[in-house]
């Protein structure tokens, strides 16, 4: 059974030829000297001309995991 999980983060970069998605925490508010936001990256088995990643790079954005791949992505108001 597959394991689904779900998040939300800024979509920082696609990589189309490794079917990669990067993303990074996102901080509401940054104080000096606290660490930098986390980044973590995805593969994703999603299709290209269904979605316009480049379009959310840059922007909230939630996932949907299964078996940690993304599986959906959705723009996060």
């Amino acid at each position: 059974m597959a394991k689904i999980e779900s998040g939300d983060g800024r979509l920082l970069s696609v990589d189309t030829e490794k079917s990669i998605l990067r993303f990074q925490e996102i901080l509401t508010i940054a104080f000096e000297g606290q660490p930098p936001a986390k980044e973590w990256e995805h593969p994703f088995k999603l299709e290209w001309e269904e979605k316009k990643f480049f379009g959310l790079v840059g922007k909230r954005v939630e996932y949907v995991l299964s078996d940690g791949v993304v599986v959906d992505l959705n723009l996060r108001a």
